[in-house]
């Protein structure tokens, strides 16, 4: 039997080191009125151009361009657009794309009483260079996606007018001149809704829009070439009502459509699903459902070890069932691995938009509302660790001896992903933050362990280390002991005293077969007698006139 004795229990030898990120929760306010973020577009490392909207005092929209510096989340200069012709700048679209230091974008507008598709370009300064309307003769058309393409032009994806109060999916293609130079529509006699599309892998393009009847909607799915040409095109039936399907690209070239669906009346739920480029679901997954109306998954990222990040929108009832902002960790296989809940006034939060930077943290963005006569809507914008906390981690292990043998350790760290315990003996565990925190370790062995933990939480580390002593059970008596016995030729001398002996191995015939000098074997003594045969040997330890002595048996 062995009995383990640990000495320096909370004594450690530790080392922390991290990236020393600047996180941040806070709003940005542009000419003290209603305004709001939405997408994040990267211009190098620490800079970030985050495109949004504004509403004046007389009620006319804007759309606004912010750089932001990304370590603090202050902004560096910012402009708004808005034509002077137009009653209102409309709808925002996604993908801002930066080019040779030119800002390409495309929207929405209303004059008259009309909606126009409008595409845009900026230099760096703000200065409009491009204004472009495109189908005024037609009572609707808007743009809200856009994707460069390899020949330096792009193709900007919306809604048309096909006939009187019936909107189809719209492609068009332009050159950096806002010229088309094709287009293509796709729908039928229903209804097409929001439309956001992404390449594909094989250099191809998926659409995914919706289809409205009269009292349902579905997923409507389009696989086209570079032309516009279909491929294929899918219909899921899944919802009463369905208001988006954002599509991200994967890296194994899948896609992820989140969104939210009514499945009751006035009763909805997020969904994510993963697709591959065919359209095939492998899987489908459904989360928060609301019998408030409101719940809904938004934009999604895949980060480098495959998770699947999702912003959303969910009521909450600690604001008065108001929504929040929260960010969802999916595994590649839709499990749910975390979700942090995100809030900053005691009213309605947007979380839109989500993007990793360079050192793998999240920069977020979206709008809050007003919660006092001292603010007003505002543009939120977040930064935080890969793990969507604002702190670094936090180490608290605790190890403590339970049982002969074992030894037993709680992690009540937090703001961490995992912690690596190596347990000293060539045995190591893991401790995840969002498992067990509790693990028990056996030693076959006495011996002076070195435990060494590492918790992680993305690019920040703590390093901590201890020494641990097991001890055989004799090792309370002042005999000498020695383990195993019998053995194969390696074996431990173990006395408690703190006294250096020397020692000495004999044989049956009495001839020294091994000696040593100043020995101390409080903590152990290895020997080593692989090179000699079997036999019994004594084992013999002097200090002054104290003789302590004890048999050993090698069995080869």
């Amino acid at each position: 039997m062995l009995k383990n004795c640990i000495l320096l229990l909370y004594i450690w030898v530790s080392a922390f080191s991290h990236a020393q990120a600047n996180y941040y929760n806070k709003t940005i306010d542009i000419d003290n009125v209603h305004n709001g973020f939405h997408g994040i577009t990267h211009i190098n490392g620490d800079t970030v151009l985050i495109d949004g909207f504004l509403q004046d005092q007389h009620y006319k929209r804007y759309r606004t361009f912010s750089f932001i510096n990304a370590i603090n989340g202050d902004t560096i200069t910012s402009f708004k657009y808005g034509n002077d012709t137009l009653d209102i700048y409309g709808g925002m679209a996604i993908d801002v794309i930066v080019v040779n230091d030119l800002i390409y974008c495309c929207g929405t507008c209303y004059k008259n009483g009309k909606t126009y598709a409008n595409f845009l370009k900026f230099d760096m300064n703000g200065t409009l260079l491009l204004d472009t309307l495109f189908k005024t003769n037609l009572e609707w058309s808007e743009f809200e996606s856009m994707i460069p393409t390899n020949d330096g032009n792009f193709l900007i994806l919306g809604n048309i007018e096909n006939i009187q109060d019936n909107l189809d999916a719209w492609l068009v293609k332009v050159d950096y001149s806002g010229n088309i130079m094709w287009e293509k529509t796709y729908g039928g006699p229903e209804i097409n809704g929001t439309c956001t599309f992404v390449e594909t892998i094989d250099g191809n393009y998926l659409i995914a829009t919706v289809k409205q009847y009269s009292n349902s909607s579905d997923t409507y799915l389009i696989k086209v070439d570079n032309l516009g040409e279909i491929i294929w095109e899918k219909t899921l039936n899944y919802s009463i009502f369905l208001e988006s399907a954002n599509c991200k690209s994967l890296n194994n070239g899948d896609i992820i459509l989140t969104g939210f669906r009514e499945y009751q009346n006035n009763q909805n739920e997020a969904f994510a699903f993963r697709i591959n480029i065919e359209g095939h679901i492998l899987w489908e997954k459904y989360f928060e459902k609301s019998e408030n109306g409101f719940n809904k998954f938004v934009f999604s990222y895949e980060s480098q070890n495959g998770n699947i990040l999702i912003n959303a929108g969910i009521l909450d009832e600690l604001i008065g069932f108001n929504p929040i902002g929260m960010t969802y960790c999916l595994s590649p296989i839709g499990d749910s691995i975390w979700a942090r809940k995100f809030l900053l006034r005691e009213n309605d939060h947007y979380l839109l938009d989500i993007e990793p930077l360079e050192n793998g943290d999240l920069l977020m963005t979206g709008y809050v509302f007003p919660d006092s006569p001292n603010n007003t809507e505002d543009g939120w914008i977040m930064r935080t660790n890969c793990l969507g906390y604002f702190e670094h981690p936090k180490d608290s292990i605790v190890l403590i001896g339970s049982g002969e043998n074992v030894l037993s350790l709680t992690n009540y760290s937090s703001y961490y992903d995992y912690t690596i315990v190596d347990w000293g003996d060539n045995s190591s565990d893991t401790v995840y933050a969002s498992g067990n925190q509790n693990i028990m370790h056996e030693y076959s062995l006495p011996g002076n362990y070195s435990i060494n933990t590492t918790t992680i939480a993305c690019n920040d580390t703590i390093h901590k280390s201890s020494e641990y002593l097991v001890i055989p059970e004799q090792y309370e008596s002042s005999n000498l002991v020695i383990f195993p016995n019998p053995n194969q030729g390696q074996f431990e001398i173990w006395l408690n005293s703190p006294d250096l002996y020397s020692l000495e191995i004999m044989d049956l015939n009495g001839r020294i077969v091994k000696s040593a000098l100043n020995v101390k074997m409080n903590q152990g003594y290895i020997i080593d007698l692989s090179e000699l045969g079997s036999s019994i040997y004594l084992v013999r330890a002097a200090k002054d006139e104290n003789i302590i002595q004890q048999r050993v048996v090698v069995i080869r």
